[in-house]
């Protein structure tokens, strides 16, 4: 759709052409309640591959600076994580060609952690924790569908771009797609590797890639991979 009508809004501006402003006004909050919660989610994990980064240059951040509010667990205020939205914030100021080649060196950096990960972590991998394979059933695989979904928020905004693009009859599509494809791809190998090298049941950690290189003895890993997490 962003490619035969190539404006800029995303979703809002799709809705309001459709079906009006009525359903375009519910599109539009559900929009900001979206990247709302994916934003928060992001820092949340962003802050803690910080604080174990850190850690490991001799810096310590009291947990409770650094944790959701939760007293009883003597944590008040995530400032990693409040930090990391206003730097990325400033960086949209910035403007579209700035925070694009910003974007791209973070992709580049990300995607090749992800790669190191994979390599690496292939020759730590224990058939055995992959016994039994779906734990859950087929209702812990939709469970699990249902949680990987909401990783997937964001693609759309490749869209909401659609009018600054050369020739997005062909080149959207490309992106959207394209991106959706090395991204699920990515996905089942770093799923299939975390979980050969340690069992899901030891997997409840803010920070399980990192964890999983400690697991395998493997700290220089680790340290990159939080490294790279935090770009």
């Amino acid at each position: 759709f962003s490619s035969s009508v190539p404006v800029t809004g995303s979703a809002y501006t799709y809705g309001y052409i459709v079906f009006g402003e009525i359903v375009a006004w519910f599109v539009g909050w559900a929009l900001v309640l979206e990247y709302g919660l994916a934003s928060a989610s992001v820092a949340t994990g962003w802050s803690s591959y910080f604080v174990n980064l850190v850690e490991g240059l001799g810096i310590h951040i009291p947990a409770a600076l650094a944790g959701p509010f939760d007293p009883s667990n003597g944590t008040y205020i995530n400032l990693p994580a409040i930090f990391i939205v206003l730097v990325i914030s400033f960086l949209l100021t910035l403007g579209m060609q700035e925070s694009a080649r910003i974007n791209k060196i973070m992709v580049f950096v990300k995607v090749g952690v992800i790669l190191l990960f994979i390599i690496v972590g292939v020759f730590y991998v224990e058939p055995t924790n992959w016994q039994p394979f779906t734990p859950f059933g087929i209702n812990g695989v939709f469970t699990g569908a249902a949680l990987v979904f909401f990783a997937y928020l964001g693609f759309d905004a490749v869209s909401s771009a659609a009018e600054e693009v050369k020739n997005p009859q062909r080149n959207l599509p490309i992106g959207i797609i394209g991106s959706l494809l090395i991204c699920t791809l990515l996905y089942v190998f770093v799923s299939l590797v975390l979980t050969g090298i340690v069992s899901y049941t030891d997997l409840n950690v803010t920070d399980p890639v990192s964890f999983a290189m400690q697991i395998a003895g493997q700290n220089w890993v680790s340290g990159i991979i939080s490294l790279g997490a935090v770009f």
